[in-house]
């Protein structure tokens, strides 16, 4: 059954697959193709809204990153491009 929509040549089948190699997981809507998880809306990859960030295709969970604010995740100091991202 197709319970997805189509946006920008990504189909959404059956709430967790996306043609292309993308995932998507609980009926999220993904403009630009990045993985998505807990009902976020990702507009051309780089933004997730309610309080999270995608930077370059790279993923943040769970309101880890605020622009304007030092809240990050351990994980992401150990990630030296995505880090190295975010400092500049």
């Amino acid at each position: 059954m197709l319970l997805g929509l189509m946006l920008g040549g990504d189909m959404v089948l059956d709430e967790d697959m996306v043609p292309g190699g993308d995932m998507l997981l609980d009926e999220d809507m993904v403009l630009g193709g990045d993985l998505v998880l807990g009902g976020d809306l990702v507009l051309g990859g780089d933004l997730v809204l309610g309080g999270d960030m995608v930077l370059g295709g790279d993923m943040v969970l769970g309101e880890d990153l605020f622009p304007g604010t030092a809240t990050v995740l351990i994980m992401l100091i150990e990630e030296g491009p995505l880090w190295q991202r975010i400092l500049s």
